[in-house]
């Protein structure tokens, strides 16, 4: 199978069904049904999902659970989005120096905790909170930016005053990491 250029799919936002709708609409072909369902594209194309995967639509856990599955059958890359970060400092798995998680909650996060569950418990609180070990795993292996051959990808931009049309690296080296997720 020949590689034949990138996919790139950005702010999906708890919206499952729109991702399922975007695969097939951009050729890739589902077989079998639900999370046990592999996908091909006929073309064998890279796939970029540029972040913002969770957050304002009613859908955020169902969303990762089919992007963890997509990613064991079809290579891909997941980058870092701003709505992922005030996830992981609502958690407090960062260390909250960009945004404090109530930015998370006035971002559309009261939609993720409600799509995992969080709002049905007893009594809800992040300290006892826990998602699937296969979301936790991939939130936590997500990247800011992606190089490949003359091409940098990142959820939101480069630092203009940073960007030099002949050197990437230069730019990603000096471009903070705030931009790199909100630009």
């Amino acid at each position: 199978m020949k590689t034949q250029g990138y996919d790139l799919i950005g702010d999906i936002h708890g919206q499952h069904g729109k991702l399922v709708g975007l695969l097939e609409a951009m050729g890739y072909q589902q077989r079998g049904s639900g999370l046990r369902a592999s996908w091909q594209h006929p073309e064998g194309r890279k796939v970029i999902f540029l972040g913002d995967y969770i957050d304002r639509g009613p859908d955020s856990c169902a969303v990762v659970d089919r992007l963890v599955a997509f990613s064991k059958q079809w290579p891909c890359t997941f980058l870092l989005g701003n709505h992922e970060s005030m996830f992981l400092d609502f958690l407090g798995w960062t260390d909250d120096r960009y945004f404090g998680g109530d930015a998370f909650l006035m971002n559309g996060g009261d939609r993720t905790l409600a799509s995992y569950g969080y709002f049905d418990r007893e009594r809800p609180d992040r300290e006892s909170f826990e998602l699937p070990k296969a979301h936790e795993d991939f939130l936590l292996a997500l990247v800011s930016h992606h190089r490949d051959g003359d091409y940098v990808f990142v959820h939101a931009g480069l630092g203009a005053d940073q960007l030099r049309l002949d050197d990437a690296t230069y730019a990603l080296r000096k471009t903070r990491p705030e931009d790199l997720l909100w630009n």
